[in-house]
């Protein structure tokens, strides 16, 4: 399993501090949201952004292992017109080919609001979601990155994949190599599902975000210890990614970081 946290829990001021903090307590690397790195128009600077890569690992050791938010900003929704979605299949290469040239192996489809309105007309919608993520699916493979779904819970303002069952059994129809789960903790918790509830369909994970609902600072749960065992009878060995809101303190951040490395790298010791 390999530890990262997602730069959307601190200040751009404190990037270099929090960089050093990861490579020191051996997480491997961190998840992005490409507007924290370059704020307008992120997908237009893919010579930048694979310089700034380079010298993040040269640098600190540290890889790319996803992009959250890839969608920030956009206004388009799926369930709209046909317009809108040919526009978000169109940012959306520009996402992956930003991840690509990053060294990021996923990206994450969470996106809450631009995907509501999918119980106005529930038949119709299951057409339109499926054939849009299929055309996904085609660009992602080109790309070899993966897509990662994330279930949204009602809280989020999102009707469409609600739950991690709904996810799975999305997924699963769709039955493309590059559309993969983004399991999300939070989600589990909010919908109170059980950790056996991805029992089956562990190699569907491609990516994990350890969260509480609405992204608040992490809790020490049972249920992170229960995840660990289910992935580790698997030999899970993607990313597990502490996803929360920005943070006041970095010495807050710092606890929750060994926290989650003595459930996910109980045996690891530092050299």
């Amino acid at each position: 399993m390999k530890l990262c946290i997602s730069n959307i829990a601190w200040k751009k001021s404190e990037d270099k501090q929090m960089y050093h903090m990861c490579s020191e307590m051996g997480y491997e690397g961190i998840e992005i949201a490409p507007t924290r790195i370059f704020p307008n128009n992120p997908y237009d600077y893919l010579h930048e952004a694979k310089v700034w890569a380079h010298n993040l690992n040269e640098e600190y050791g540290l890889k790319i292992f996803s992009c959250q938010s890839i969608w920030y900003g956009r206004t388009e929704n799926i369930f709209a017109s046909k317009k809108e979605r040919e526009a978000l299949i169109e940012y959306t290469k520009k996402a992956l080919a930003f991840a690509a040239v990053i060294g990021a192996r996923s990206i994450v489809f969470g996106c809450p609001k631009n995907r509501n309105g999918f119980k106005k007309s529930p038949h119709e919608n299951s057409k339109i979601s499926t054939e849009f993520f299929n055309k996904l699916a085609d660009v992602a493979s080109e790309y070899r990155v993966t897509i990662s779904i994330e279930a949204n819970p009602v809280i989020y303002g999102s009707d469409f994949l609600n739950s991690t069952e709904e996810t799975i059994d999305f997924i699963t129809q769709l039955d493309r190599e590059y559309i993969r789960l983004n399991l999300d903790i939070g989600t589990m918790l909010y919908n109170q599902e059980r950790a056996d509830c991805i029992k089956g369909y562990e190699k569907m994970i491609s990516h994990i975000h350890i969260s509480e609902p609405l992204l608040y600072k992490i809790e020490e749960r049972k249920e992170h210890e229960e995840i660990f065992d289910i992935l580790k009878m698997v030999g899970y060995n993607k990313a597990i990614s502490i996803e929360m809101k920005q943070q006041d303190r970095i010495e807050e951040i710092s606890k929750i970081m060994q926290y989650i490395q003595s459930v996910f790298k109980p045996n690891f010791r530092k050299i």
